[in-house]
């Protein structure tokens, strides 16, 4: 009888101790809650947290990220077609806006790019974006950066590769 309380005491001190201990990889940031409402965020390494009554919501990364759009199809304002790949690279400098602001970062940032390439490609003729894609990275980079602060994410670059597309017969 001694040995079963034994063993279910020790199951439980071993339970508490899982629920207690939170391993937080470097390199990522976790956020705790308590009651469902945001209480603190735990840095890199073992962290503890109170059972029961605290739980992680979310680790999310704080390095340097990087995507690349599929390729784009664009209209000059000459109606030109172009087919764009962008690339973005990002990291999320504030956890907290980061996390409660929006849901998937590179799915917000993709569709911010693509609206944005279109709007600018679609102000510029075919011969400036032919001989000079800053024209459309520039103006580009600098809304999207307005746009990611607000998401806790800072942009680190968005690079343009163009090439007209010349339509088959």
């Amino acid at each position: 009888m001694e040995i079963f309380f034994t063993t279910v005491a020790s199951a439980l001190v071993l339970a508490l101790l899982a629920r207690t201990i939170v391993h937080v990889p470097q390199g990522k940031t976790a956020f705790v809650e308590l009651d469902g409402k945001f209480s603190r965020s735990l840095s890199s390494g073992l962290r503890l947290i109170i059972p029961f009554v605290e739980r992680v919501r979310v680790i999310v990364p704080i390095g340097e990220q990087i995507f690349t759009l599929d390729e784009e199809k664009c209209q000059s304002s000459d109606g030109v077609t172009f087919l764009f790949q962008c690339r973005v690279r990002w990291m999320i400098t504030d956890a907290h806006k980061a996390v409660f602001s929006v849901t998937d970062h590179q799915l917000a940032l993709s569709t911010a790019a693509k609206i944005l390439l279109q709007e600018e490609v679609s102000k510029l003729k075919s011969s400036d974006l032919e001989t000079d894609i800053p024209a459309a990275t520039l103006p580009l980079t600098a809304k999207l950066r307005d746009s990611a602060l607000r998401w806790g994410i800072q942009l680190l670059g968005v690079d343009l590769k163009a090439r007209r597309d010349y339509p088959s017969t």
